[in-house]
């Protein structure tokens, strides 16, 4: 059962009434009243512009709620009216809760909007929906890091990639409905790049894990980015991770999650991808670093002797910046 506004024929009192119900009484004068006619009533006395008026003086205060609701009112007058559904559409994205993202729900909205929308809209309709998905997207994003690293646990880390999968579909979304913007597709390659850093939780300690075909798909995504930037910037190369990032320290120590690597990749995320110089060098390392490892893993004097340097830089690393009990969390993204 649905309730819907209604205007009482007699008294012109504003009501609520169950739409599958023929007949009822009105709660303010008492007489009785057909339903569909009082429903019917009170679509003719409202005007869809002056709701969409509210609805968007509504969303820009910040007040979503309130807009979204006016926007479901509009499309109860006219169900065809596409700002309705647009409106609809993205109060309904920046409203959804972690647990519940409804990015069908989004999309279908868009979609629809766009469908009923006038052929001259169109482009900025596209456009705009573009910008908008981009935009949610980082947010949630976002939203799902600080979330993660505030609790770190093998339920909060399972949400956090239902959270980064959803964010990279966001994405892509945006990306056919603005193709032109370069900035949302190295959203998708980061994002991506953020997937393929797969934890598991054991003993109070996170360790990575990527199957083949998980990789597999992040790789693609990366790469279908990659194909579209190459359109408009062929130069441009993405950066796509081995399964293991930390390529030297793992051949020296013979593991990726012995306490060592840990330590370092902490180092990694925490500090170097703060600063500008220590992105360009994480981007260098991913470059030569499976080269280096290869010579380290094969040559047992080159590995004694870089095994002894990283041992002292690890033991640095935890009496100084207090690494001591290393815990792993997804690298942020570099959006600057």
């Amino acid at each position: 059962m649905e309730f819907k506004s209604a205007e009482c024929p007699n008294c012109a009192g504003q009501l609520q009434l169950p739409d599958n119900t023929s007949r009822v009484k009105c709660t303010y004068c008492g007489t009785e009243i057909a339903v569909q006619e009082a429903i019917e009533k009170f679509n003719s006395s409202v005007n869809p512009d002056n709701l969409l008026m509210l609805a968007e003086s509504a969303k820009h205060a910040g007040n979503l709620q309130e807009a979204h609701d006016y926007f479901n009112r509009i499309l109860e007058i006219d169900p065809q009216n596409h700002k309705g559904w647009y409106g609809k559409a993205i109060t309904t994205g920046w409203l959804a809760t972690p647990a519940s993202l409804r990015v069908d729900e989004i999309f279908q909205g868009i979609d629809r909007a766009l469908a009923l929308a006038p052929q001259e809209k169109r482009p900025v309709l596209l456009k705009a929906a573009g910008s908008e998905l981009n935009q949610l997207a980082n947010s949630i994003l976002e939203r799902a890091q600080k979330e993660f690293k505030s609790l770190v646990t093998s339920e909060t880390y399972e949400e956090f990639m239902v959270r980064a999968k959803a964010v990279i579909r966001i994405y892509q979304k945006a990306s056919t409905l603005k193709p032109d913007d370069l900035e949302i597709f190295k959203n998708i390659i980061e994002a991506a790049r953020r997937y393929m850093v797969r934890y598991s939780y054991s003993e109070g300690n996170l360790s990575t894990s990527l199957t083949n075909e998980e990789y597999a798909e992040a790789k693609h995504f990366i790469q279908d980015a990659e194909f579209h930037i190459q359109k408009f910037d062929p130069t441009f190369r993405a950066q796509i991770p081995e399964h293991s990032n930390c390529y030297i320290a793992t051949a020296v120590y013979g593991s990726y999650d012995c306490d060592e690597v840990l330590t370092l990749r902490a180092f990694r995320d925490h500090t170097l991808s703060n600063y500008a110089f220590g992105r360009l060098f994480i981007r260098i390392y991913y470059e030569v670093g499976p080269r280096v490892a290869n010579r380290i893993a094969s040559g047992s004097i080159t590995n004694q002797a870089m095994r002894l340097l990283l041992n002292k830089f690890v033991l640095y690393l935890r009496k100084r910046l207090e690494f001591h009990r290393p815990v792993v969390h997804p690298s942020e993204p570099d959006h600057r």
